[in-house]
């Protein structure tokens, strides 16, 4: 789609808008909450840069 919004566009926002705050070492999440954040955000990347899905391990 010429010109529109992609997947991959979104998934780069919402990295860029909300995964600082959630991650950073102040922030009130959990440390488990932050690794799993951070392991989502892996994984979409990899989804979206065409490598495919891998195993699902529990983040806690």
């Amino acid at each position: 789609m010429a010109g529109g919004i992609t997947p991959v566009d979104v998934h780069r926002m919402w990295r860029v808008a909300h995964l600082p705050g959630i991650v950073r070492p102040a922030s009130d999440a959990p440390d488990w909450g932050k690794a799993g954040y951070r392991a989502y955000d892996a994984e979409l990347e990899r989804l979206l840069e065409g490598q495919g899905a891998r195993g699902v391990r529990p983040c806690v």
